[in-house]
Order: C-alpha cells, then sequence, then structure tokens
C-alpha cells in the first residue's frame, strides 16, 4: 500500500490559517470593544458637558432674578422714569450695578468651574421688548437669551463641549410713588400752637415713617420700617427724656422734602371716566360729557354714575354737593353696596362683581366703578353699615377723594380681615379693645379716603374701640387726621393702613404715663400690601415712580 508525502506539512499549513484566523476574530473583537467603549466614554462625557452647561443656565437665570430684585422697591424721580420711555435698557444699566460687566452681550464671560474638570462660560443677550402703560405707571418688558457652554476635561480623550440656550421674558413695573406706603407721613412736625410734637416711648411703626419738618424724640421710639426726613441730622433734631429711638429699618437724613397735594383733580377726572394723569381743573362741559349729562351749565347736586351717556359704566362715582351720610357693606354675593343719602334724598348702588354689572338707583349698566369716588364737598358721615360686618368687599378697590371735611362715624372694615387677641388666636368679635386686624398679603381689597382741602376726623358720638381699615390722607395746609371729642375717652383706635398729613391733629390726649385721659388711642397696623407700590386706585402719589419686579418667564430651551 503506497503513502502520501508530506501529510505532516499540509496540516501544519491549516493549523496555521486556522490559528491566524482565530487571532483576526480576536482582534477584531478587542478593537470593536474598544471602539464601544470610546463611544461610551465619549457619551457619558457628553452628558455631563450637558448637564454642566445646564448648571450655567440655571446660574445665570438665578443672576438675572438677583439683579432685579435688588432694584425692587427703588423711588425713581418722576422725569428720570419719563427718559426710559425712550431708552428702556437705561433703567437697567443705571439701577443695576456692573450690568454690562455682569452680563456681557458680546463674548463669553470667564468659565466658572463646578468641580475639577467642568466648566461653563455664559453669555447674554437682553434687549427691550415692549412697554406698556397701566392706571398706576409703566411696565417695561425684556427679553433674554442665555448661553451656557458646559465643558467636560477628559484626561485621556479631551474636552467635550455643549452649548445650551435659553430664551424667555422678565418685566419691571414703574408704578407711581403713592402715599399709601406710608405708615406716617407728616409735613409739619409742631401741633397748631406751634410746639413740637415728639415720637413717643409707646409708638412703634412697621412701615416707613416721613417728616419734612424737625422730628423729635422722647425714650425710645420703635421704627421698625424705614425712618426719612428732610431735617439735616439727627444731632440737630429735638430730643428729651434719653432719646433713644430705635432705627431698626434705617433712616436717611437731609432728603429732599416731598410736596403733598393741593388739589384733589386728578382723582375728579377719574370719577367723571377723564384722564387721571391730567392734573388741571377739569372745565365744566367735560365732567357733563363725562357723567352722560345733556345741556350746560353748573353740575346739579347729585350722585352720579359715570356712563358717558350710554349702558356701560366709563368711570366712576361722581358726587356735587355734600353728603349727609354714605354707608358701606358687603352682600351675600360679595358685591358691594353703596348708600348715599344727601339731604334726603337716598341713592343705592350695588357693583356685582361677578356679573361685571352695576346697579345705580334701580338702572343696570354693563360694567363696574374704576375705583374713584370723588365729593365736591364734605362727607359728613362715613361708615360701615355694621360694626362687625365688612364694609369693603373682596373685589373692591376704592379712593374716596373730597374737597371738604371727612367724618367717620362707624368702623370700616375689610372682607376677609382677620382679628387676633393677645395670644395670637383668631376671634370673632372685631370690636374687643385689643384685637389685632390683619389681612391675606394676596387680598385685593383696599381703601383710600383722602381730603384735599379739610381734615378727616373720627366724628363725635362714634363708637369706642373703632376699627378703621384704611390709608388716610389729609393734605391741605394745616390740615390733617384726628378726633371731636377730646373730653371723654373711647378706648383704641385699630387702624390698619397708613396716616398722611399737612400738620397732626389731636386723635387723643395721653398723659406723661401713657394712659389715655381724653379721644382715643392710636393703635397702626401698617398694611404691608402697600410697601412696594399696591396702593387705592387714583390715591395721590409722588413725583417719583417706585420700582416693582414683574413677572419672569421661561419660553424656549434649546440644546447645541
Amino acid at each position: 500500500m503506497k503513502t502520501l508525502k508530506n501529510q505532516s506539512g499540509i496540516a501544519l499549513i491549516v493549523a496555521i490559517g486556522l490559528l491566524l484566523m482565530v487571532s483576526l476574530i480576536g482582534l477584531a473583537a478587542v478593537l470593536t470593544s474598544d471602539t464601544e467603549t470610546d463611544i461610551s466614554v465619549n457619551k457619558k462625557n457628553d452628558a455631563k458637558a450637558f448637564y454642566t452647561a445646564e448648571g450655567g443656565l440655571e446660574v445665570a437665570q438665578g443672576d438675572i432674578k438677583e439683579a432685579v430684585n435688588a432694584i425692587d422697591t427703588v423711588v425713581i424721580p418722576r422725569d428720570t422714569a419719563l427718559s426710559f420711555l425712550s431708552n428702556p435698557m437705561r433703567l437697567l444699566t443705571k439701577y443695576i450695578p456692573n450690568f454690562n460687566s455682569r452680563f456681557p452681550q458680546d463674548s463669553f464671560k470667564a468659565a466658572s468651574y463646578m468641580g475639577g474638570r467642568e466648566s461653563y462660560r455664559l453669555k447674554y443677550s437682553i434687549a427691550p421688548f415692549d412697554t406698556t402703560v397701566t392706571s398706576r405707571g409703566f411696565v417695561f418688558t425684556y427679553r433674554y437669551t442665555i448661553t451656557s457652554k458646559g465643558r467636560y476635561a477628559d484626561p485621556v480623550t479631551g474636552f467635550n463641549e455643549k452649548n445650551n440656550i435659553i430664551a424667555g421674558t422678565f418685566s419691571v413695573n414703574l408704578n407711581r410713588a403713592s402715599f399709601a406706603q406710608y405708615a406716617l407721613f407728616r409735613h409739619l412736625t409742631t401741633d397748631t400752637a406751634g410746639n413740637q410734637l415728639f415720637f413717643r416711648n409707646w409708638d412703634k411703626f412697621n412701615g416707613p415713617v416721613h417728616t419734612n419738618g424737625k422730628p423729635g424724640f422722647s425714650a425710645s421710639p420703635v421704627f421698625n420700617g424705614p425712618f426719612t426726613t428732610a431735617w439735616a441730622s439727627y444731632g440737630t433734631s429735638a430730643q428729651v427724656n434719653n432719646a433713644d429711638p430705635q432705627f431698626n429699618g434705617g433712616s436717611q437724613w437731609g432728603m429732599g422734602a416731598i410736596g403733598l397735594p393741593t388739589n384733589a383733580y386728578s382723582q375728579q377726572r377719574a370719577a367723571f371716566g377723564g384722564d387721571p394723569n391730567n392734573t388741571t381743573s377739569p372745565g365744566t362741559n367735560e365732567i357733563r360729557n363725562g357723567l352722560g349729562l345733556s345741556g350746560g351749565g353748573a353740575i346739579p347736586t347729585g350722585v352720579y354714575l359715570a356712563t358717558n351717556g350710554t349702558t356701560n359704566v366709563t368711570g366712576g362715582l361722581y358726587v356735587q354737593g355734600d353728603i349727609t351720610e354714605l354707608r358701606l357693606w358687603v352682600g351675600a354675593d360679595s358685591s358691594q353696596h353703596y348708600r348715599f343719602n344727601q339731604g334726603g334724598t337716598i341713592y343705592d348702588v350695588t357693583v356685582d362683581y361677578g356679573s361685571n354689572q352695576t346697579i345705580f338707583n334701580g338702572t343696570t349698566y354693563t360694567g363696574v366703578p374704576n375705583g374713584a369716588l370723588f365729593v365736591g364737598g364734605n362727607v359728613n358721615a362715613l361708615g360701615g353699615a355694621t360694626r362687625e360686618n365688612p364694609a369693603i368687599a373682596a373685589s373692591t378697590q376704592l379712593t374716596l377723594a373730597a374737597t371738604g371735611n371727612v367724618r367717620i362715624t362707624n368702623d370700616i372694615i375689610y372682607q376677609g380681615a382677620i382679628f387676633k387677641d393677645s395670644s395670637g388666636a383668631v376671634v370673632s368679635d372685631p370690636t374687643e379693645p385689643d384685637v389685632t386686624p390683619d389681612i391675606d398679603p394676596d387680598a385685593t381689597n383696599m381703601l383710600g379716603i383722602f381730603s384735599s382741602a379739610g381734615n378727616v376726623r373720627i366724628a363725635a358720638g362714634a363708637p369706642d374701640n373703632m376699627n378703621l381699615h384704611a390709608s388716610i390722607m389729609a393734605s391741605g395746609v394745616n390740615k390733617g387726621f384726628g378726633a371731636e371729642d377730646l373730653l371723654n375717652t373711647h378706648g383704641n383706635l385699630k387702624l390698619l393702613g397708613g396716616i398722611t398729613e399737612y400738620q397732626a391733629k389731636l386723635l387723643g390726649i395721653i398723659d406723661a404715663n401713657g394712659s389715655l385721659t381724653g379721644g382715643y388711642l392710636r393703635k397702626l397696623f401698617y398694611d404691608n400690601r402697600f410697601a412696594t407700590g399696591f396702593a387705592p386706585p387714583f390715591f395721590p402719589t409722588r413725583n417719583a415712580y417706585l420700582t416693582q419686579m414683574g413677572a419672569f418667564n421661561t419660553s424656549r430651551w434649546a440644546v447645541q
């Protein structure tokens, strides 16, 4: 039998081929594994860069909010505020320190590190978007775009970067600086006999206080809100009884005197549906047209709803002549009720906010009054219909502006107000002497009582331990807020709001020990809603504007 030669050589060649094939397969597997590992690492590093960029955006948004919030409640002179209408960016660059370097719009800022390997750089675009004129002032809206370049530095694979972009808007409100913001504003700081008035040891103010005249301090009055005055310095103020006032909210001396309004033309125009920004005396024909009165001549004595001769409400409530009595109360459906008595003639007004209708002496009109109630004369009696029930409905925003005296004869309480005793427990009887009134900070009902040439007074015969929820102002020369009956003691006047007056009038007589011997003991509870520019409609304003942070919105989020 014959045998084949060199079979061992063939077997060796086959073995080597198989080994080579296995090696190639193994090498391919290794290369594939390395590639997949590289892809996995790259994805992880991309994700790290993305989240780093996202973190930068959150920081940037917070920085814008912080910067705008920092100029909240800044007082801006009127002429300066009006200049922003033609150049809205100047509002930001003027009042936000280092605005251009803090928010660079042409290049990225220097890197900020979130860790050893993560960093981000920010670039901003902020530009005016819209300007809206409102009844209170202006709303400046800005559009912003923020680009955040996130970077992750891998020591092996190098850098991974992601650009995240967000866009949105924010707004800044410029509201006319209302006198309602003050817990107490006093032009003259002497009484009618020229004697110096003093802030006493029992005085405690939780809102802003201002005097144009020389302030006086006795012992340790407490000012938890800012104290400002046109007087030059504390050192030259009047000080008695080891004066040590507590300026917990800070103090500012030597600022310019703040002028008080000398008329109610703005409120008068608002009441008949005219332009409240026009502070000149309106003509008779203007008033007649606004009220829908035909013919000519003087406005007849009476109470009017501004309708411009239509079935729609186009302004507020307008009274020609004195009011014998005005009673206010809230209906079961939270409607606002007014009952005017003018020399025996009765006018009933119901404002139904739910149906957006006003019923005036039995006739129904579409719409509700704008919040202006003008009285060309005296209000001889003003108050709620009862002591215990609310007088100002939850949806009512009202300023009563009179050219003459206003006499308050009964409690005026906000719907929704609560009353607490000394232990903090809520009580049901608001007429208790030592209750503390309070109102939800989100509540919108408010009342302003303003006399341009008369006094605002608690009338003789008014009840003891009254509640009065309102911002009160008597701006006429030598006019102020006080009480008529100083011979008898009437307990506490619990005022939720503030007082602005040309000259202080006696509300009560207090002896050296702080005990009441006549009239009312003032218990002033500041309405904190007024601190940020919130105020009764058409309430007198200073020749300045107050800033307030508006809405902040994000409308778009993109990744590059």
